[in-house]
């Protein structure tokens, strides 16, 4: 698995640990920190800034309630062999279906992510789609998990 799928693996993984159970019909919003490195088509891109988070929940009719999430990233990084700077930009948007004790739930996570060069070097753009079910065992089965990356 390369570095790419694995901070992918991570992040889904960090989407449904936070999607809560929040009583239906709540809605929060925050700001978080961030600081990690990104693998680019270049170089390694230390980034660091802040993670707008929207958290939406909303009830099915059938006494489960969907979590809506939207996260809206703003940055800058430093390239480690470089020093070049770098923009970072990205969103992703995750849902949470059946959210409901002993239920089974299911859950959409896609992001797209920008990582623009300020200087001579190629900007990166990544891409990340999965279909992930969790069953009241809590059996994880990813049904897609794709990424994919361009250097522009």
């Amino acid at each position: 698995m390369n570095k790419k799928s694995i901070v992918g693996t991570v992040l889904v993984a960090f989407l449904f640990l936070i999607s809560g159970t929040a009583g239906a019909g709540a809605s929060t919003t925050g700001k978080l920190p961030f600081a990690f490195p990104v693998f680019t088509c270049n170089e390694t891109v230390n980034v660091s800034g802040w993670f707008r988070v929207t958290t939406n929940f909303v009830p099915d009719g059938a006494g489960g309630t969907h979590n809506i999430f939207h996260l809206v990233a703003k940055g800058t990084g430093v390239g480690e062999s470089t020093g070049l700077a770098y923009q970072w930009n990205d969103s992703f948007d995750h849902s949470v279906f059946n959210v409901s004790a002993g239920s089974t739930v299911a859950g959409n996570f896609v992001s797209r992510t920008h990582l623009i060069s300020q200087g001579p070097l190629d900007n990166s753009t990544f891409y990340i789609t999965a279909h992930l079910t969790v069953t009241p065992d809590g059996t994880v089965r990813v049904d897609r998990f794709d990424i994919t990356s361009e250097c522009l």
